[in-house]
C-alpha cells in the first residue's frame, strides 16, 4: 500500500524544480556569476556580469565573452583576435606580433597598403609590392618604388636613359615596318 501510495505521489504531484549549485559555492546556478567554478564572494572586476574566475577579459568588461580564436583571451582585449597567440606585442603597440605588420615598430595603424606582408610604417615602398625590401643605394627607398636618378632619370632597374630607351622603342617600332 504504501508502495502503491509513493507511485501514485510520483505520477500526481507535479515535479518542482530542484534549485542547483553546481560549483558548492554557496550561490544557485542562476544566481552565480561563474556557476561552474566556485567563488563565493562572486568578485566581478569590470562589472560585466561574469566572475573573475570565469572571466576571459578579467579588467576588461566583455559581456557576451567572445573568443574568435579560442586561445582563451576574450576579443575585447585580445590584441590578435583573429589569430591565436600568446599575447606578446614587442613593440608595445596593441597589436599582437603574430598579426602585426610591422612588430619592430610601434604605430597606431596595422595598415599593409601593398599586401606585400610588411605595414606601412615600415615599409621602404609603401605603395608597391616589395616584399624583398630591396633598397640598393640605402636611402630608405624601396628599389621597387624608386627611379635611378644619375643626372637624368632611369628606366627603373635597366639601366638605360629615358632618352636611350625611348630611342630603342622608335628603332623596334621602325624594324617592324
Amino acid at each position: 500500500m504504501a508502495r502503491l501510495f509513493a507511485v501514485l505521489a510520483v505520477l500526481l504531484i507535479p515535479a518542482v524544480a530542484i534549485a542547483q549549485d553546481a560549483d558548492l559555492d554557496g550561490f544557485l546556478d542562476e544566481e552565480d556569476n561563474c556557476p561552474r567554478y566556485a567563488n563565493p564572494n562572486q568578485e566581478d572586476e569590470d562589472s560585466d556580469g561574469v566572475g573573475d574566475v570565469c572571466d576571459n577579459c578579467l579588467g576588461t568588461a566583455n559581456f557576451d565573452q567572445a573568443d574568435e580564436d579560442d586561445d582563451l583571451f576574450g576579443d575585447a582585449c585580445d590584441n590578435c583576435p583573429q589569430i591565436t597567440n600568446d599575447q606578446k606585442d614587442y613593440d608595445d603597440d596593441g597589436f599582437g606580433d603574430v598579426c602585426d605588420f610591422c612588430y619592430a615598430r610601434s604605430s597606431d595603424e596595422n595598415v599593409d597598403s601593398d599586401g606585400d606582408g610588411l605595414g606601412d610604417v615600415c615599409d621602404n615602398c609603401p605603395d608597391d609590392l616589395n616584399p624583398d625590401q630591396l633598397d640598393t643605394d640605402r636611402d630608405d627607398v624601396g628599389d621597387a618604388c624608386q627611379i635611378e636618378e644619375t643626372g637624368c632619370s632611369h628606366v627603373s632597374g635597366t639601366g638605360l636613359t629615358f632618352w636611350g630607351a625611348l630611342a630603342m622603342l622608335a628603332l623596334a617600332r621602325r624594324e617592324r615596318g
